[in-house]
Parts: C-alpha cells; structure tokens; sequence
C-alpha cells in the first residue's frame, strides 16, 4: 500500500532570485515531472521568482472595490467617525492584508500599499469635513 504519487497531477517548481530560473529535472516512475514558474496554492498565487506582486495588486483592487461599495456607509451623515474608521479597519483592510503574512514585499511593493493608505485617509479626511460641514 503506502503513499503513492501522481505523476500527471504533480507538479515542481524552483524559487530563485535569479533571471534564468534554474531547471528542476525530477522524474517519477520513469516519467518526468512538469515544471512551472506559478503556482496556485490556498487561493494564492506562487511565482518562480519568489515575489507576491500580482497577488498584492489583486488585493489591492478587491479592497478598492470593498471600499466603493462601504461609500453609502462612510457617507451617511447619521454615523460617526470612530464608527466609519471602524468599518473601514474592519471591512477594507481585512480584504487588503488578507494573506499579507506569506508575503515577500519590496520597496516597489511597499509603496503601492502606501498609496493605497494615502487614498483611504484622503477619503477619511473628506468624509470628516462633509460631515463638520452639515
């Protein structure tokens, strides 16, 4: 009995830091296994080259996206602040950090999710003054 491999479903895939990516030659029962540059692991995706970037920009849209669809809320005259940066802690960075642990960030990364931070206390900001405004 034991554990047995599936050579048509498995897959390798070699991380590195270098341009070329090094070639992994594993063979299985005499048949070899495919090699890939990305790979979909629990919903997030695995690049060759050890980076996180297009998850991150993904996140970054899905968080955009939460926030227009929280702007009825944090526009709402009848709730308070503490209670909009709330929704917003709750609603909007939960979608953009979610899985940031098993991120590998750079500075280029690190900027975009600054940025993004910039536009939520911006809107925070104008939400504030339309509301000392009424």
């Amino acid at each position: 009995m034991g554990l047995s491999l599936n050579v048509k479903k498995t897959e390798c895939m070699v991380i590195s830091k270098k341009s070329s990516n090094p070639r992994c030659n594993l063979v299985s029962k005499g048949e070899k296994i495919k090699q890939v540059t990305t790979f979909k692991y629990l919903g997030y995706l695995i690049t060759s080259d050890g980076r996180c970037t297009s998850d991150i920009s993904k996140r970054i849209v899905m968080a955009k996206d939460t926030f227009q669809k929280m702007k009825p809320i944090l526009a709402n005259g009848n709730i308070n602040m503490t209670t909009k940066i709330r929704v917003i802690k709750t609603c909007v960075w939960s979608v953009l950090l979610n899985g940031s642990e098993c991120w590998t960030t750079n500075k280029e990364t690190e900027k975009k999710l600054e940025a993004r931070d910039v536009v939520y206390q911006k809107n925070d900001e104008d939400i504030m003054d339309r509301e000392q405004v009424k």
